[in-house]
C-alpha cells in the first residue's frame, strides 16, 4: 500500500470515529438525564409523609407501589399530553377534571430542569392513579353505612400499570371506566342533557292547579303541550288554541309517565306536574350520581342475577342479560330505608317462621298483647326468650314488660305470618332478605315504601320456581307437597344466585330512552353534594337490622 493510500485509510477511520462519537454523545446525554430524573423521582418517593408537591398531597403508598421495580425511571416522558387530554375530559365520566392536578401539571410541563421533570412525572402518576380509582371504583364508594355497603375498592395500581405499559396511553385510559352497558348508556345520555344545559334550554314550567284528566279542559294545557313538545313526547302542533287534554296530548302524557315511573293513565296530577318541572340541569346531576353508583357495582354481576331497584320498587330476574321475570316489590319506609348492597341468594325457605325484631316487638306487638292477652295465641306468636322463667309466655306480666330487655317473639308459619309462603336468604350485614307477604294487595299501590327495611316480593312463589328450575331435587310434586301444609322447608341452592339491591333513579332503556324516578330517600342530593365536595363523605355509621 502506497503512502498516499495509507493516509486516505487513516482519514476515513478518523471521520468514522468522529461521527460515531457525535452520534453517541446525545444518547449518552439522554441516558444520563433519564438517570438523573430517576434519582430525583426516587428521592421524592423516599420523603417523609405527607409528601406535598406544588400544593398537591400525594397518594404516596400507591405511588411507591407503582414505581417499585422501575428504579425511579420516568413513566410518562413524551406521553403527558395524551394523559392530560383524557384527564381534562373527566366531566364526560361525571367527574371533576380539577381533581386531577391540571394546574400543577401545566405549570411543570414548561420546567425542563431535572427536578421539574421528576415532579411532573410524579404529579402525572398521582393524577392517573386518582382518576383510575374514581372512574373505575367510584369517588365516594361507601363503606358500610346505614344506607349502603360495598366491597372495598381494589388498589388502582394494577390498572395504572397497564396504562403505563400500553402503546397508546389515551386508549388505555379510556378503557378504565366500568364496562356495564347501563353505565355506558348513561354516559351517552349525559352528553345529550349537558348539551341542553349548554344551550340554555329551559323547559316550560307547568303551573300548579287541579288534576287534569283525559278529555278535560284547563288553561295549563297550553303550557303542558309546549313542555312535552320540548322534551320530545308530544309531536303535534304546539301553537293551537285548544285547552283540551286531547288524545294526542294524552298519548304524550302517558309516554312521559312511562319514562318517569308514574302511573300510566294520562292524568296530570301533582306527581306528574312535579316531574315535568324538573329541568335539564337537575337531570344532569341525576345521571351523574347514578353513574357513580354503577362504579360501586362488581365487575361481574352474575349471568343469572336478581336486580332490585329500590327507587322503582321493582325487581327483575335476569338470565344472560335477558329479563326472565319481573315483579313489584315493597321496600323500606323513608325512615326505615332499604340499603344497597350485593350478595347471593343461598337458601329458599318455604313456610318460614318469623323471629320478631326487637323494635317491632316492643313498639307494635307489645301494646297489642297488653290490651288483648289472647292476641298472641290468635296470631301464633310465642315467647322464645324472656326475662321471665316461663318460655311459653303463659302468665307473663305483659303489662309490666315495657322497657324490659331480653325477650324474643317468634310467629309460627301460617296465613297471618308477614313473611308469607317463602323467604329468600341473603347473607349481609343489614339482616335484609327478600320474602313473600300476607298482604299482597299492597303491591297495587303506586308508592310502595311500606316495609321496615326488608323487601317484599310480588309473585314470590313464581320467583322461587324460577330460582329452583335447575335445582336437582325440585319438581312439581315436591312443590305441591311443601305448599300443602305450613311445615318449614329449607332448600339450599345448588348454585347461589347473585342479587343486587340498587338505588337507580336514572337509567336508559334498550331503545335509548332515558328514564327518571323520584328520589324517594333523598339519596341523590346527598351523593351529588359528596361528589361536588360540598360536604365531607358520611362517616361509617352503625347499621341497623332490617325488618319485614
Amino acid at each position: 500500500m502506497t503512502r498516499a493510500s495509507k493516509i486516505n485509510v487513516l482519514v476515513r477511520l478518523l471521520l468514522v470515529g468522529t461521527l460515531a462519537l457525535c452520534l453517541a454523545t446525545p444518547a449518552a446525554s439522554i441516558a444520563s438525564d433519564d438517570s438523573d430524573v430517576g434519582e430525583a423521582i426516587t428521592a421524592i418517593l423516599a420523603r417523609e409523609e405527607p409528601v406535598v408537591l406544588d400544593g398537591v398531597t400525594l397518594k404516596i403508598a400507591w405511588l411507591r407501589a407503582l414505581y417499585e421495580g422501575r428504579t425511579g425511571s420516568s413513566l410518562w416522558r413524551d406521553r403527558v399530553d395524551a394523559v392530560t387530554k383524557v384527564l381534562g375530559a373527566a366531566a364526560s365520566e361525571g367527574l371533576d377534571a380539577a381533581a386531577y392536578h391540571p394546574m400543577a401539571i401545566a405549570h411543570r410541563q414548561s420546567d425542563r430542569s431535572t427536578e421539574g421533570r421528576a415532579i411532573l412525572d410524579v404529579l402525572v402518576s398521582d393524577a392517573v392513579l386518582a382518576y383510575a380509582h374514581d372512574v373505575r371504583y367510584g369517588k365516594t364508594r361507601p363503606r358500610v353505612t346505614a344506607e349502603a355497603a360495598a366491597d372495598p375498592a381494589p388498589d388502582p395500581v394494577p390498572l395504572v400499570a397497564v396504562v403505563v405499559e400500553a402503546a397508546d396511553v389515551g386508549e388505555a385510559m379510556r378503557a378504565l371506566p366500568p364496562s356495564h352497558p347501563q353505565y355506558r348508556a348513561l354516559r351517552a345520555t349525559l352528553v345529550d342533557y349537558r348539551a341542553m344545559v349548554a344551550a340554555s334550554i329551559e323547559w316550560p314550567i307547568v303551573p300548579d292547579g287541579p288534576t287534569i284528566r283525559p278529555g278535560n279542559s284547563d288553561e295549563a294545557v297550553h303550557v303542558l303541550r309546549a313542555r312535552l313538545a320540548a322534551s320530545g313526547e308530544y309531536v303535534g302542533e304546539v301553537r293551537q288554541k285548544s285547552r283540551k287534554l286531547d288524545p294526542g296530548l294524552v298519548k304524550a302524557v302517558k309516554q312521559f309517565q312511562e319514562t318517569h315511573g308514574l302511573k300510566n293513565d294520562g292524568v296530570v296530577g301533582p306527581r306528574v306536574r312535579a316531574a315535568l318541572n324538573v329541568g335539564p340541569a337537575t337531570r344532569v346531576e341525576q345521571i351523574v350520581v347514578n353513574m357513580e353508583r354503577w362504579r360501586w357495582m362488581p365487575d361481574d354481576l352474575g349471568q343469572r342475577r336478581v336486580m332490585v331497584n329500590i327507587a322503582e320498587a321493582r325487581m327483575r330476574l335476569v338470565d344472560h342479560d335477558a329479563t326472565v321475570y319481573e315483579a313489584p316489590v315493597i321496600v323500606g319506609e323513608t325512615d326505615k330505608m332499604t340499603p344497597t348492597f350485593s350478595s347471593t341468594i343461598t337458601h329458599v325457605i318455604f313456610n318460614p317462621s318469623w323471629t320478631v325484631p326487637d323494635k317491632i316487638a316492643r313498639k307494635e306487638l307489645l301494646p297489642k298483647v297488653q290490651k288483648d292477652r289472647a292476641y298472641f295465641d290468635r296470631q301464633g306468636i310465642r315467647l322464645i326468650g324472656s326475662w321471665h322463667p316461663r318460655a311459653d309466655g303463659e302468665d307473663v306480666d305483659w303489662g309490666g314488660a315495657h322497657g324490659a330487655s331480653g325477650f324474643r317473639l317468634r310467629q309460627a308459619p301460617g296465613p297471618q305470618n308477614p313473611l308469607g309462603r317463602v323467604k329468600f336468604q341473603i347473607p349481609n350485614v343489614f339482616g335484609v332478605y327478600l320474602h313473600d307477604t300476607a298482604n299482597r294487595n299492597l303491591f297495587a299501590r303506586d308508592k310502595r315504601t311500606l316495609s321496615h327495611g326488608c323487601v317484599r316480593v310480588g309473585g314470590a312463589l313464581d320467583l322461587a320456581d324460577d330460582l329452583l328450575v335447575e335445582q336437582h331435587s325440585w319438581n312439581q310434586e315436591r312443590r305441591e307437597k311443601i305448599l300443602g301444609d305450613w311445615k318449614t322447608t329449607t332448600i339450599t341452592l345448588d348454585a347461589p344466585v347473585a342479587v343486587h339491591l340498587m338505588y337507580e333513579t336514572a337509567s336508559v332503556d334498550a331503545d335509548g330512552h332515558a328514564h327518571f324516578l323520584d328520589d324517594v330517600y333523598g339519596r341523590d342530593r346527598r351523593l351529588a353534594d359528596a361528589l361536588a365536595g360540598r360536604h365531607p363523605e358520611p362517616e361509617t355509621a352503625p347499621v341497623h337490622v332490617a325488618e319485614p
